[in-house]
């Protein structure tokens, strides 16, 4: 997809896009399991994001 995920607003961004279609181009080549697994992959990260911010006393 090339994107580097470096803040929560990011990983918003890029999930709109998605919701936008702009990435059916690419969804479309594959299958549910890597789909199911990217997602996955982009939770994470995103629990991340939130953990450090709440770490930091942010919200």
């Amino acid at each position: 997809f090339g994107v580097k995920f470096t803040s929560l607003s990011v990983i918003d961004d890029f999930s709109m896009s998605i919701k936008e279609g702009k990435y059916a181009d690419i969804l479309s080549t594959l299958s549910s399991a890597d789909i199911d697994a990217a997602v996955n992959v982009i939770e994470t990260i995103r629990k991340k994001f939130q953990d450090e911010v709440k770490k930091a006393g942010g919200t």
